[in-house]
């Protein structure tokens, strides 16, 4: 490119403006693609004018035509407007310009990409995105390319700014490994092996991981080719069944990944925790407690099942870990193992995506009130981006995945209630006959007659169309039902037997039923709640003194179940025990981490007052 006359520029800006002229070359080339791709389409048989195009091609082949001057006017001031060029330059290198120009293009980016995803989606807008694409496609890569030489141009500017974001080193790790009295260190490393013997001899006695329910949905899911829109669509969320798929459908491959998982994550948690621990004899409890949690029914059957509730408690479990770790400092190799476990968290179920949201959006909300937390601003910027993507594939194909919880709710508490079927009805559902005879049932009745039936057609269709809106506006304006109900069902969300529940042969509980139900209360459940809603608001309050970085990681993951308690109660009305598996480990384990995190931190802090 000499031709171009970058020679005669300072040195400085040499290499970058090689870079630019090459990126404006392939922009220009790429433009004159989408200009030929725009003469060759067809156009409609009415309207036609000059070329027989007509004026909705003409309109996008000017657009493009005017991009590409754009260009071409761009590699003309290389090679002619030196001193204007260089002044440019140098008035973009300047801080404030500059960010305020990759923002810019930023937004712009992500404006492009967010209509990709929306616009195909959208049934009415479709015919005309189509005609648009190739336009579109080109701006998009276009905006990409200045994008990409702006950052690198930019690039000492955005690191500098971007380390104010990231956390100090106040929060600095308190007890290294190497600093753990070695008599409590070899405690605990021996009951991690005795832990490590209890999962084997429990995986002796299944071997292999049962089909139950759902799991025939899995299992055929993960047996759809890659390359079939099916696959990441209409049976289950892609991420399980990708990971089913890679194990072969093997239930002895599954029941090994899932448990092997399950002990890892669980073994994370304990030992960050312990890390953390000032006192012996907080210490040990702790790590007995964590590790004695993930041995009760309420997280070991699901290991031994073909479902997804084993991966998301494991990955839940995995992120906690790093969330407390991050906490004690700073740890690149944490954050980013932690936002990438959550983005395959929540493409795992249904609910976690929604709960990858209210997380993105409390993250966004610490950042705004402490300027070094805003580095999880990445975090939060891929949650919605995954959610987005899930939601688009959760009613790309054939029946929605949200369609059959939603029809749930409607004949299981809908319809039963007068007050709500008469609002629904003012809102457009077809109330039928054949829809009120599904009164009480569960959706699937009937061979699934509330989809499948010829009789149930207006009704389907009325649902998929506004079935969403209406019931979220039925939530907003009945704030006492919506509040109040998943209340009065408190101890079927976080005090359901799943041992009982789930049948798995030759499985037996690993700890005696004393402690399983000192961990997990279900027989005393309503006291230890009200114990844990009082113990966490001294916590709370201690913690307001303490500032313990730590136990406000834990309280913002107990705050978390909270909204995720309500979303699988309104989200479903069948099997909401078996739904809410995840809920009750988040609560349950963020109570026991808080009592004792906060009993260290407080005893801790009286005895350096009193030295």
């Amino acid at each position: 490119m000499y031709f171009l006359g970058i020679h005669s520029y300072s040195n400085r800006w040499r290499r970058g403006l090689w870079l630019a002229a090459l990126l404006d070359i392939l922009i220009a080339l790429e433009g004159v693609g989408a200009i030929i791709w725009l003469m060759q389409e067809p156009s409609t048989t009415d309207g036609r004018l000059f070329l027989h195009y007509s004026a909705e091609k003409w309109i996008l082949i000017l657009i493009t035509t005017f991009f590409v001057t754009l260009t071409l006017a761009g590699l003309w001031a290389l090679k002619y407007r030196h001193a204007w060029l260089e002044q440019q330059l140098n008035n973009l290198e300047q801080k404030s310009c500059g960010m305020t120009w990759m923002v810019m293009c930023t937004i712009i980016l992500l404006t492009l990409s967010t209509l990709h995803i929306w616009l195909p989606a959208n049934n009415a807008i479709h015919p005309y995105y189509e005609k648009a694409f190739p336009l579109l496609l080109y701006i998009t890569i276009s905006v990409a390319q200045v994008w990409a030489f702006s950052f690198l141009l930019m690039r000492q500017n955005i690191i500098k700014a971007g380390k104010q974001f990231i956390p100090s080193d106040q929060y600095r790790l308190k007890r290294p490994l190497r600093n753990i009295d070695k008599r409590l260190l070899a405690v605990l490393i021996g009951i991690s092996f005795a832990y490590l013997i209890i999962q084997f001899e429990s995986y002796q006695s299944i071997k292999k991981a049962v089909l139950i329910g759902d799991s025939w949905s899995y299992m055929f899911g993960a047996g759809l080719s890659l390359d079939d829109p099916a696959f990441y669509s209409e049976r289950r969320p892609w991420a399980i069944l990708l990971v089913f798929k890679l194990l072969g459908r093997s239930e002895a491959a599954i029941e090994v990944f899932q448990l092997a998982l399950s002990v890892l994550a669980w073994l994370t948690l304990a030992w960050t925790w312990a890390l953390l621990i000032k006192k012996p004899w907080i210490n040990i409890p702790s790590f007995l407690i964590v590790l004695g949690f993930s041995l009760s029914p309420t997280v070991q059957v699901w290991n031994h099942a073909v479902l997804s509730e084993s991966l998301s408690i494991s990955l839940l479990v995995f992120v906690l870990a790093l969330f407390i770790r991050l906490s004690m400092g700073w740890d690149w190799q944490a954050f980013l193992l932690s936002g990438f476990l959550i983005v395959l968290w929540m493409s795992i179920r249904e609910a976690n995506a929604y709960i990858g949201l209210i997380a993105a959006i409390v993250l966004l909300l610490i950042g705004a009130l402490r300027k070094n937390l805003r580095v999880y601003w990445v975090h939060s910027f891929f949650f919605i981006a995954m959610f987005a993507v899930n939601s688009q594939l959760s009613a790309a194909y054939g029946l929605p995945r949200w369609a059959l919880p939603l029809a749930e709710v409607i004949t299981k508490r809908i319809l039963p209630d007068q007050e709500f079927l008469n609002y629904f009805s003012e809102n457009g559902m077809p109330v039928t006959p054949e829809l009120m005879a599904l009164s009480g049932r569960n959706a699937n009745s009937d061979n699934y007659a509330i989809v499948n039936s010829t009789r149930m057609r207006k009704f389907s269709k009325w649902l998929f169309q506004d079935g969403r809106n209406v019931y979220a506006r039925f939530l907003l304006s009945h704030p006492f039902y919506t509040v109040e109900s998943p209340l009065e069902d408190m101890d079927t969300l976080l005090a359901s037997d799943f041992f009982t529940g789930i049948t798995i042969p030759n499985y037996t509980p690993a700890l005696p039923e004393l402690i399983n139900e000192f961990l997990y209360p279900q027989k005393w459940f309503w006291l230890y709640l009200w114990i844990s809603l009082f113990s966490s608001g001294m916590v709370f309050a201690a913690n307001l003194r303490t500032k313990s970085a730590s136990l406000w990681v834990i309280f913002t993951f107990l705050l978390l179940s909270i909204p995720h308690l309500y979303l699988i109660w309104h989200g479903d009305a069948l099997d909401v025990e078996r739904h809410a598996v995840i809920v009750n480990v988040q609560f349950h384990i963020c109570i026991w981490l808080l009592v004792t995190g906060a009993l260290d931190v407080i005893l801790s802090n009286q005895q350096t007052k009193a030295a």
